[in-house]
């Protein structure tokens, strides 16, 4: 037996709100436009790649330097890296992720909750039918991501206080 599932996220009228997409792989990620603060090619970024202890990536923005974590990696996926997003939490707490390829930035499409049971990488909170736009014609659907969730508000805290801990002993 098939049964709808239910319509997540804004109403209709707030659907026409700005995505960005961005190709990890094959797979096609949608996040929030107005969590985005910049968006930068990462072959142009200094990045340090976590070490044995750290979990996250120190990465030089127009922020400063911030925590950063490869979308890849928490998702599952594999992607060659192409792109650094800087993001901003529900507290304006700036963080960096490591995308592939970005596509474009559109309405944000209406999303549908995972199925009952199936659980979802971090971060992920539904699915989509990809817009009918020429940036978009190779992907059928694709994933949203609650900036949020992403990684956990601890480890975000955590990777930070490092980083200034870091900067400090410099």
């Amino acid at each position: 037996m098939i049964t709808a599932r239910r319509a997540i996220g804004p109403s209709a009228a707030a659907t026409a709100m700005p995505a960005v997409f961005l190709a990890c792989g094959d797979l096609l990620v949608a996040v929030d436009a107005g969590r985005v603060v910049h968006l930068l090619l990462a072959d142009e970024v200094p990045a340090e790649p976590p070490g044995s202890a750290a979990r996250a990536w120190r990465v030089a923005t127009p922020q400063g330097v911030l925590p950063g974590w490869d979308l890849a990696d928490l998702l599952g996926v594999a992607c060659e890296p192409a792109t650094w997003l800087v993001l901003v939490d529900d507290r304006d707490a700036p963080f960096a992720l490591r995308a592939g390829r970005s596509l474009c930035v559109r309405p944000r499409p209406t999303v549908v909750a995972l199925p009952a049971g199936v659980r979802g990488s971090a971060g992920v909170v539904g699915m989509f039918v990809a817009p009918g736009v020429p940036e978009l014609a190779e992907y059928c659907s694709g994933v949203m991501l609650a900036v949020d969730t992403l990684v956990e508000p601890a480890a975000r805290a955590q990777a930070r206080a490092a980083i200034d801990a870091a900067a400090r002993a410099t």
